[in-house]
């Protein structure tokens, strides 16, 4: 284990525990989260701000393999790094070492390992053949002098995609 793993581990664990203790309810787990995600924090790694959807992970993950989940992961994909550890007993960042290999043209693509995505429009000929559509919680509306969530819905007809530039 690093030694900044149990830094990360105790961090998330901080931020987290109002909600594993019990001290802030089911349904007010959101508001907590976009709380967090608005205020600074200092992580082990001197960031100050965490994203609701980082938030959001590290709860799924603590309720899923408790604390011990919450440490910070090591990137296995690098074996560079674990024969450069075996053999000198340091590594190099793993930002430092890809940028190294992707001037000597040793990319994953290149490699030949990936291979390019292939991108497909989503759109259909004939109108109504292909329809997408989305909800997200919209502003708080007073009704009758209480507040009442509202709801935003979205439908695209994919017939009305318009390509642009060709």
């Amino acid at each position: 284990m690093h030694p900044n793993d149990s830094a990360w581990q105790a961090f998330r664990v901080s931020l987290l525990s109002p909600l594993t203790t019990g001290r802030i309810l089911r349904e007010d787990r959101e508001a907590y989260f976009q709380k967090l995600a608005k205020d600074s924090h200092y992580a082990p790694d001197g960031n100050t701000t965490v994203s609701v959807r980082t938030l959001r992970r590290w709860y799924q993950t603590y309720r899923k393999q408790g604390i011990e989940g919450l440490k910070k992961k090591r990137r296995s994909d690098v074996t560079i790094n674990k024969l450069l550890e075996a053999e000198f007993f340091s590594e190099l960042q793993a930002s430092t070492m890809y940028c190294h290999l992707r001037i000597r043209g040793a990319t994953k693509t290149q490699l030949g390992v990936v291979r390019e995505k292939v991108r497909c429009r989503w759109t259909r000929e004939m109108p109504n053949s292909l329809w997408m559509g989305d909800f997200s919680h919209g502003p708080l509306a007073l009704v009758e002098g209480k507040a009442s969530q509202t709801y935003l819905s979205v439908w695209i007809d994919h017939r009305l995609s318009v390509r642009i530039g060709s």
